[in-house]
């Protein structure tokens, strides 16, 4: 009995994703806070379109080349968290406004680490004297 196509599962959300989702939340902050402070809204725009272009240059990029693009996007998420955390301390805008933007960038940033992260091959080394390091 013929059977129709296969349903695949949801795909996952990417990092790109992620990276346009918490840019675009990041927009209408960055309007607000420009009345108050354009260099602090300027910069914050700039750390977030930086993630979003390692991100880009990290899923183009061959597997054995995707690890410094991911750790510049680490990098710059963590300045576009630290600028929006000052944008708060310094009474710029509000938590309540700033905290779904503050969320998607550690959402982010989690992403990022996991995919970062070097993976252990192999077994660990058996010492070549025959003793432990130990003893």
């Amino acid at each position: 009995m013929p059977q129709g196509p296969k349903k695949s599962p949801p795909a996952e959300p990417t990092l790109q994703d992620s990276a346009r989702h918490a840019l675009g939340s990041l927009r209408p902050l960055a309007e607000k806070l420009r009345r108050s402070d354009p260099l602090l809204a300027d910069q914050l725009m700039r750390a977030a379109t930086h993630v979003a272009a390692e991100i880009t240059n990290a899923e183009r990029a061959p597997p054995h080349g995707r690890r410094p693009h991911l750790l510049g996007g680490l990098a710059a998420t963590c300045e576009a968290m630290t600028l929006l955390r000052v944008a708060v301390d310094s009474r710029h805008c509000r938590w309540d406004s700033a905290k779904d933007t503050y969320y998607e960038l550690s959402h982010t940033y989690l992403e990022l680490i996991k995919r970062a992260a070097t993976k252990r091959r192999g077994v660990a080394k058996k010492p070549r004297n025959g003793k432990s390091r130990a003893a």
